[in-house]
């Protein structure tokens, strides 16, 4: 029992590796963290530090990559290392996770969140050429908002916007079994994410746990990935359960209930790439529908078989949308400049 309870994530990591060994998939440690060119702290006005990096090419089209939540920055490792040598990436920690600190106001709203994506887009603008936005989850979410509150920004200091694997309102409205959970939010989940705050030190101690003995691998194994993943990846991911406060996450989950971007797709002028997952349970792949419906210059395009990190799981073919995506963006804001 202690050896399960100490040492199951290992034990059932080389098991898995003999029954099921990835199918395919030859990724690179994620684990490994590519050495950034430079790091930076960008201290906002509700007393939090934002966490940046930058990674790249300095002459290289800028990529702003905002992870998904109860992640950090280093969700994009496979990223940085697959498009580093062509491109400028700025990283970024959330308030509160990672190494950014956490806002004196606990204030966790999507609009917030938005309000630092915009310090970090005027961060990254001294280059001549536009960021493209690339935003994982929550950093979609981040991202849409961000197009209603800096509507004046979008073809001017952003030329495209990447939406992976997100959703354009509340998600409990676009998850798997969505009716139950809606009817849950308000009697049910809202009073949940209370006593996660309130109880945050006790749970941080059972996510640790979880991850010496294995359950949390088990538990991204079943919700995150598609069959096809490596052992590393799944440690990898399973290890953000450690290092993400559960108050911090559960704030940012009740922000997430009050958000709806719906209004505001018809209005974003800037072309834009919507990556799916076919088997995504937490965001199902009807909602990137809807954005390819609604956003006048959008695309979309599908993992399969991926989940909820799918663009971990084949983060090759994402590297290589998310590049010819922004290649073709500057050609878009070029060839306007031009005729400007």
């Amino acid at each position: 029992m202690l050896l399960l309870t100490l040492w199951g994530g290992g034990i059932i990591g080389a098991v898995l590796r003999v029954i099921r060994p990835a199918k395919g998939n030859t990724a690179k440690d994620p684990r490994n963290a590519p050495i950034p060119l430079a790091q930076h702290h960008l201290k906002r006005p509700d007393g939090s530090g934002l966490y940046v990096e930058v990674h790249g090419t300095a002459d290289g089209i800028p990529l702003v990559l905002t992870h998904g939540w109860g992640l950090h920055g280093a969700e994009w490792n496979d990223l940085k290392r697959d498009l580093g040598d062509r491109f400028r990436l700025i990283v970024w920690d959330e308030p509160g996770l990672g190494r950014s600190s956490r806002p004196s106001n606990r204030d966790y709203s999507i609009e917030k969140l938005s309000h630092d994506l915009h310090a970090v887009v005027e961060f990254a603008g001294g280059g001549k050429t536009p960021v493209v936005l690339v935003g994982h989850s929550i950093g979609g979410m981040i991202n849409l908002t961000f197009c209603r509150l800096y509507p004046a920004f979008l073809g001017t200091k952003v030329m495209g916007i990447v939406l992976t694997h997100t959703t354009p309102t509340n998600p409990t409205r676009t998850t798997s079994r969505a009716a139950l959970y809606t009817a849950l939010e308000t009697p049910v989940l809202r009073p949940l994410m209370y006593l996660t705050i309130a109880l945050s030190p006790l749970l941080w101690i059972l996510n640790w746990l979880a991850y010496r003995n294995g359950l949390a691998h088990l538990s991204v194994m079943r919700g995150s990935f598609a069959g096809t993943e490596t052992w590393e990846q799944v440690d990898f991911a399973a290890g953000f359960q450690t290092q993400a406060s559960p108050a911090v996450v559960a704030r940012g989950m009740l922000g997430m209930m009050s958000y709806d971007a719906l209004p505001t797709l018809p209005a974003i002028g800037i072309p834009a790439l919507i990556v799916a997952a076919d088997k995504d349970s937490t965001t199902l792949p009807e909602a990137s529908k809807v954005m390819e419906a609604n956003i006048p210059n959008a695309r979309m395009m599908t993992l399969s078989p991926a989940k909820h990190l799918g663009l971990i799981e084949h983060h090759q073919t994402f590297a290589l949308a998310v590049s010819e995506f922004a290649y073709m963006c500057r050609a878009k804001w070029s060839g306007g400049i031009e005729k400007q």
